[in-house]
C-alpha cells in the first residue's frame, strides 16, 4: 500500500463497534486504511499520498491562548455546550484519565 508493507490489526470486538486497519512498520505503525463500523455507521479512511520529510518546527508551537485539559475536563465542556456526552462517564473516559495522568508523572 502506497509502496509500504502493510499489517492488518484488527481489535478486539466491543459491543457495537468493530475497527480494522492496515499498518505500516515502516512508519511507526501509522494506519494507512482503516474501517470503523457502528450501529448504522461505517467509516472508512484511506491514505491516498505520502510524503515522508521532516516536519517544520512551527508545527509544534503551542497555540496562543492554549490550555491543557484533561479528558474528563474536555467530557464537561463538551457536555455543556452540545448538552450531551461524548465518550460518558464510564470506562473509556476513565482510561483515558488514567493514561493522561501517567503521561504527565
Amino acid at each position: 500500500m502506497l509502496g509500504f508493507d502493510t499489517v492488518l490489526v484488527v481489535q478486539p470486538d466491543q459491543p457495537n463497534y468493530k475497527e480494522s486497519e492496515f499498518v505500516a512498520p515502516a512508519l511507526d505503525c501509522v494506519a494507512l486504511q482503516e474501517t470503523a463500523t457502528l450501529p448504522g455507521v461505517r467509516i472508512e479512511r484511506k491514505m491516498t499520498s505520502l510524503v515522508e520529510v521532516e516536519p517544520p518546527d512551527s508545527m509544534f508551537d503551542v497555540p496562543i491562548g492554549y490550555v491543557e485539559k484533561s479528558p474528563a475536563q474536555v467530557e464537561d465542556a463538551y457536555q455543556l455546550k452540545f448538552g450531551k456526552s461524548y465518550w460518558g462517564k464510564g470506562k473509556m473516559l476513565a482510561l483515558m484519565e488514567q493514561r493522561y495522568f501517567k503521561s504527565r508523572e
